[in-house]
């Protein structure tokens, strides 16, 4: 098997197995890095993660992506709604394990990369996670304020917090049995 990963530190060499058990270096105990030099066209970088069958102006983004990233350098990109933008940064940039801050101006937006996240798991062998941090008024769990226009819903949840009578946002047991009763929803901890 091809040694694909190794130590930014001691520059010791993992397979792809040895990587899977502790993503981790034995020697000196450093996050281990996807060698670029190294590339299997079948399976490396991108080409393992992007899920849908990529035209040329697609394959030409994420080589750039893969080159500015190896080079550490930065890279801005213009392209029309639709050529596949999200996928194509994802599908580049998951594949190196590195932490992706992902900032954008609206939920769509938002909605978007975690269904581009979605879709390059169900099309690979790979579980990636993502985390959506947004406001409270798109994270509030009670069904009386997100039935209600958004205006509405900030002043309902306003009044009843105020008023300590909301049931979402007293003691963590109370929210957690709440939540238990709606299995849409999920307490981690």
């Amino acid at each position: 098997m091809p040694l694909v990963y190794s130590c930014p530190v001691c520059r010791r060499s993992y397979s792809v197995d040895e990587y899977k058990d502790d993503r981790f270096c034995r020697d000196c105990d450093t996050l281990l890095r996807r060698n670029l030099q190294e590339k299997n066209d079948d399976v490396e970088g991108w080409r393992s993660l992007f899920p849908y069958t990529p035209y040329s102006q697609q394959i030409d983004f994420m080589n750039d992506i893969e080159k500015v990233i190896e080079k550490k350098g930065v890279l801005i990109a213009e392209a029309c709604n639709g050529f596949g933008k999200t996928a194509s940064c994802l599908a580049s940039i998951l594949p190196l394990n590195r932490s992706i801050i992902y900032a954008t101006r609206t939920h769509e937006q938002v909605r978007q990369v975690l269904n581009e996240i979605s879709t390059i798991n169900d099309a690979s062998s790979e579980k990636f996670t993502a985390v959506n941090l947004a406001s409270r008024s798109h994270l509030c769990i009670n069904p009386d304020c997100n039935e209600l226009p958004r205006g509405d819903a900030l002043e309902l949840c306003r009044t009843l917090r105020e008023a300590e009578d909301c049931r979402f946002n007293s003691e963590n047991s109370q929210v957690e049995a709440a939540c238990i009763s709606d299995p849409q929803v999920e307490i981690s901890g």
